[in-house]
């Protein structure tokens, strides 16, 4: 590193002033000063790629997987500036214009800022803050730098036609979905991807397939060879990996550079957030109300009653004091009182009862220091009261009432709210380093799950450790999963086969829902007219017969043909999205399917509506929330592997049961079994164990100690009384799970005596 060319490689091109203004709570702008100095990894991952770029030129791409934490915006701040001015051996230009996509729009600003002042030259970045106009502006006057973000470019590919002959680094920050899907054509399109040559003259083909095919040429979806792809993410996609990862020495693909999870944890960068992790069992019994027992989908009613449970007042008020006691005990008084929590629910509709319940639980206590913000999309009707809510109707300044706007939940969370309750919002790309504590009430997996409990990851002062509490059970494991794939160094072994495609073309059309005529009319409208679907009737008119031939299949052959057929479609669109950008297709046939099908899918009828169990249908009549363990979840050392789906089409056969089997199953499973009462032996004991703990109660002993104690209290009770009640003793203990719901119940039922006793003597204490 202190290698004399290498140090002046560093104050030339890497050091620099980074100046913050910030307005304080007074009014005043305040400005701060720091000098940055790369860190090892962004330094090697700038040079190696800098290195690439100028020894392959344009048409190349490079994947780079660095850490959350890692400081992606410096590092690509610091790769867009050496791109725009790298020149090959000739002293010519590798790059005409370096083009900086961002899913976050505050990194526009502040990519801006960083690139001026490494060389404080007026013009260098252009920032696309005005529409498609100004993009297609910079682009045709090759700008240096153009930063925007992925959705601009939809909006112009049809505008630009045609560009001379450049060549464009493109730098992708957070490389997933969005960039490997028909945005990124647009991309391609827009930035005037040179046609190739045909083979068979224009006598020799079909006028149609011509269309066709020069339509495939002009979208390009392979990777285009005027065009290089920086690529960074935390968390590659098998797609990500295939599309811009380097095969290795054993035939797989992997990141052109890496700054792992590990490293960032053990070099303080990041934290572990798998430590200080507790999971909660849930006990419960559902009770069916109604006298009909009528035939139901085993599969959807048994997803619809984990709906019913997740979603019931008694869930969600139990939680509700779980959360805030936890986060009032644990996590308020950290970071000198600014440490924040996040709950992440399952549905917009459970945000809106978590809000309410945590505002109606804070409310009753008389907490007036702990405040809520909810933060979801669009509108939710409350299933019970027919109310209609949105955040700012939710989100009210606590203290002028006021509508809190969606703009500004991020300074209101950071400056003076306590806990973030999130549906599908929030849980990427949200860097909020105060965040201390994450309240899980959904199932994570995959992706998902790293992106979402990273967001506990970001250091701060005085941060030393971070809290999950996970309410969904069994979810421990494939978290763990999924983590290990992202932990060190990320492979993918291989991609699926193009075959496939042809297989799964003979699937669709074998049903006769789609007709191949159907399809070359459509492919004929559609390059003629290039509308979207629902902006042309002929559209319609070509695909609204399949849909009804589409829906004859369940009379005909089964509800089971068609979610097969219904999943073919979908996987043919998705894989021949996918592997179009690997290779070159010059199958006609095969675009025009998947020109129908992208339209088609979009209108099937989806799939049977889960039942929404009402209390007059089904109620609980149980439930016990119950802390299982708190432990850390250990990551082992080794590198991750991902896959592709193969683009294998399933059914989902969902037999028919009576609705009293399918609560019996549900109550096996997910809950219990057992006396919800705990029997007269139980009353009998409770006095005698009221009298014991009562002293431990009145010294201000703490729940979870109380518990603890209580237990032995138990023991030595049922021991003493087993001669009595040796029966009962013996069915309660045989059973480990029903032995903890009976320690559960009996202690309940003392706390609650005790508290009855309390009150009593407070109203009359003569």
């Amino acid at each position: 590193v202190l290698q004399r060319d290498s140090l002046i490689d560093l104050v030339h091109r890497f050091l620099h002033l980074e100046v913050k203004e910030q307005e304080g709570k007074d009014g005043k702008v305040k400005k701060t000063e720091r000098m940055i100095f790369p860190r090892y990894h962004q330094l090697t991952a700038v040079r190696k790629l800098i290195h690439g770029a100028y020894t392959q030129g344009a048409g190349h791409h490079y994947l780079v997987q660095h850490s959350a934490g890692s400081g992606k915006s410096n590092s690509i701040a610091w790769l867009a500036h050496r791109l725009s001015t790298l020149c090959d051996e000739q002293g010519a230009k590798v790059y005409d214009s370096v083009v900086v996509i961002s899913d976050r729009r505050v990194l526009n600003k502040q990519l801006q800022d960083t690139i001026y002042q490494f060389d404080h030259t007026t013009g260098v970045v252009h920032r696309i803050d005005r529409g498609s106009s100004q993009l297609a502006q910079a682009l045709e006057d090759c700008s240096p730098i153009i930063i925007t973000t992925i959705h601009k470019f939809s909006y112009i590919a049809d505008k630009i036609k045609e560009l001379p002959d450049r060549k464009y680094a493109v730098i992708i920050d957070e490389a997933h979905g969005s960039q490997t899907g028909s945005l990124s054509q647009a991309l391609k399109d827009m930035l005037g991807v040179p046609h190739d040559e045909d083979d068979l003259s224009e006598e020799e083909q079909d006028p149609e397939d011509s269309k066709v095919q020069a339509e495939m040429q002009a979208l390009k979806r392979q990777l285009p060879g005027n065009i290089s792809y920086f690529a960074f993410t935390a968390t590659p996609k098998a797609k990500t990996l295939a599309l811009y990862g380097h095969k290795n020495a054993e035939g797989k693909y992997s990141p052109f550079h890496l700054y792992s999870m590990k490293q960032a944890i053990e070099e303080g960068f990041i934290l572990d957030v798998l430590k200080g992790y507790s999971s909660y069992e849930t006990y419960y019994k559902v009770i069916k109300k109604i006298e009909d027992d009528k035939e139901v989908g085993k599969k959807k009613a048994g997803r619809s009653l984990a709906r019913f449970v997740s979603l019931h007042p008694t869930n969600v008020s139990q939680k509700t004091e779980v959360i805030i006691e936890h986060f009032r005990s644990t996590v308020s008084k950290l970071l000198g009182g600014r440490a924040k929590g996040m709950v992440v629910t399952g549905s917009r509709l459970q945000a809106v009862k978590y809000k309410l319940a945590f505002d109606a639980y804070i409310k009753a206590k008389g907490y007036t220091d702990l405040h809520a913000l909810v933060a979801f999309s669009g509108e939710i009707t409350h299933d019970e009261t027919g109310k209609k809510y949105t955040e700012p109707s939710l989100n009210k300044d606590y203290t002028t009432g006021n509508p809190i706007e969606e703009g500004e939940l991020p300074k209101q969370f950071e400056e003076r709210f306590d806990l973030l309750i999130v549906a599908s919002k929030y849980q990427t790309g949200f860097d909020q380093p105060l965040l201390s504590a994450m309240y899980i009430d959904r199932s994570l997996g995959g992706i998902q799950a790293v992106q979402t409990l990273s967001r506990l990851n970001r250091t701060a002062l005085g941060k030393q450790h971070t809290f999950i509490l996970n309410f969904v059970e069994g979810n421990d494991e494939s978290i763990l999963k999924a983590f290990q794939r992202y932990y060190e160094d990320c492979e993918l072994n291989e991609i699926p086969e193009p075959h496939r495609l042809d297989e799964l073309k003979d699937e669709i059309y074998g049903t006769q829902v789609v007709h191949r005529k159907d399809v070359d009319q459509l492919s004929q409208a559609y390059f003629k007219t290039r509308k979207k679907a629902k902006d042309n009737a002929e559209y319609n008119s070509l695909i609204d017969p399949a849909v009804e031939r589409f829906k004859a299949i369940e009379e005909e052959k089964g509800k089971e043909v068609q979610t097969l057929l219904r999943s073919n479609i979908k996987s043919f669109c998705h894989l021949y999205t996918f592997l179009s950008q690997l290779m070159t297709y010059s199958d006609v046939e095969l675009e025009e399917l998947y020109i129908y099908c992208y339209f088609l899918a979009k209108k099937l009828p989806g799939l049977d509506p889960i039942i929404n169990f009402e209390k007059g249908d089904v109620d609980l009549g149980f439930y016990k929330l119950r802390k299982q363990r708190e432990t850390d979840l250990k990551i082992k050392d080794s590198d991750g592997e991902l896959a592709i789906p193969e683009g294998k089409g399933h059914s989902r056969k969902d037999e028919l049961v009576k609705l009293s089997s399918v609560i019996e199953t549900f109550n096996e499973r997910f809950g219990t079994d057992y006396k919800v009462d705990v029997g007269d032996e139980g009353e009998s004991m409770l006095d005698e164990l009221e009298t014991r703990i009562n002293p431990l109660v009145e010294a201000g002993n703490d729940t979870e100690s109380l518990q603890v104690e209580f237990n032995g209290m138990l023991m030595d009770v049922v021991t003493e009384r087993y001669e009595e009640f040796s029966r009962f003793i013996d069915d309660v203990f045989s059973d480990d799970t029903m032995s903890r719901v009976f320690q559960d119940l009996m202690f309940e039922g003392v706390m609650n005596k005790i508290k009855y006793s309390q009150s009593a003597e407070q109203e009359n204490p003569l």
